[in-house]
């Protein structure tokens, strides 16, 4: 088997309705299709980006989708049946693996998906808020195809209520100090800066 990753790219405007948006997105990637003999080892040295040993070029998210039929294959004596095998190492910083299922008889019988992370970028309360996410929006276009891409509801009512209510809560009095004064003062105040976050900076 020889499979070649395609970079691909379509710019989002959040006033457009989502199947315009789905529209340009499949003739990006039809045309990217008529080019799949190229090896992504020659698009990368082509273009030339900073390389660096923490992430992948050109992308760090990366769409995997399964639609083929399972490898089943018989011999006089002997069966043999692909396996799913878990490197327990993710490659990009983030990976949505996506199967599609069928019935005996051929028919769709609905799909499964799975994220696979880097622990150093996300954790999995980070990847369970994706694929939250990423269903709320999927059902948000299902039932309007039509919708303004920037007026789908991407938060909960849980983290809507957070971000409105929690974080900004009406009626606190803003500081006199400029940004700028605040940070100032903070960085003459803690000139090192903590172990926690050395250690997790990128």
């Amino acid at each position: 088997m020889f499979v070649n990753t395609l970079v691909l790219r379509t710019r989002v405007d959040p006033a457009e309705v989502f199947t315009d948006v789905l529209a340009r997105a499949r003739d990006t990637d039809l045309g990217a299709f008529g080019h799949t003999d190229v090896p992504f080892e020659s698009v990368v040295d082509e273009l030339a980006p900073s390389r660096s040993t923490s992430h992948s070029p050109l992308f760090q998210v990366l769409l995997e989708f399964q639609n083929t039929v399972r490898a089943h294959l018989e011999l006089p004596g002997l069966t043999v049946e692909a396996v799913d095998v878990d490197p327990g190492v993710a490659k990009f910083d983030l990976q949505l693996s996506l199967a599609e299922y069928h019935d005996d008889k051929g028919s769709a019988a609905g799909m499964s998906a799975a994220f696979l992370y880097a622990t150093d970028v996300f954790d999995r309360t980070s990847a369970e808020g994706f694929g939250e996410r990423f269903v709320r929006v999927l059902r948000a276009v299902v039932d309007d195809p039509a919708a303004v891409v920037g007026d789908i509801a991407v938060l909960g009512t849980a983290e809507r209520d957070l971000v409105l209510d929690g974080w900004n809560r009406p009626g606190v009095a803003a500081d006199a100090q400029t940004v700028v004064e605040l940070f100032a003062r903070v960085a003459a105040d803690t000139p090192t800066p903590p172990r926690w976050w050395a250690a997790t900076r990128h």
